[in-house]
């Protein structure tokens, strides 16, 4: 069965920039990067998807914690996909930093940031207050 989903657009977070432990992941990262996708169940995702963009996360002692990056983009958009948790590090504010922070980078290039969500998915929500609809689809 299909999972359904709204389409978000996002202005740049309040949440405070440089969050302790905030580093770029690239291929050294994708081990931890496909052992998180394997626990969170977000959906598509592969060993290159760092590839489509910049792609940050949060390390707590030698696991990734976080992570979030940017994915595909259209004329004057960028998406924001990968925003995954730990199960470990749940309710510790790190998806709304990432989220703050990749938003802030395409923000700065004079991009506005979107992201999908899964219906079915309630975690979220406080991470995309101030986010709004892109469609007559009701969200969160």
């Amino acid at each position: 069965m299909a999972k359904t989903g709204e389409q978000m657009i996002g202005a740049v977070s309040d949440v405070a920039a440089g969050t302790p432990g905030t580093i770029v992941l690239g291929p050294d990262d994708v081990p931890a990067m496909m052992e998180l996708a394997e626990l969170t169940k977000p959906g598509p995702s592969s060993a290159r998807t760092y590839e489509l963009g910049t792609f940050l996360g949060i390390r707590v002692g030698n696991q990734l914690a976080a992570m979030a990056g940017e994915r595909m983009k259209l004329d004057g958009y960028s998406e924001i996909t990968a925003v995954w948790t730990h199960p470990s590090n749940r309710g510790r504010g790190y998806a709304q930093a990432l989220l703050s922070a990749v938003s802030r980078m395409i923000a700065a290039r004079g991009e506005t940031p979107f992201l999908h969500v899964f219906s079915t998915t309630r975690r979220p929500s406080r991470c995309t207050i101030g986010w709004v609809c892109a469609s007559a689809a009701v969200c969160m």
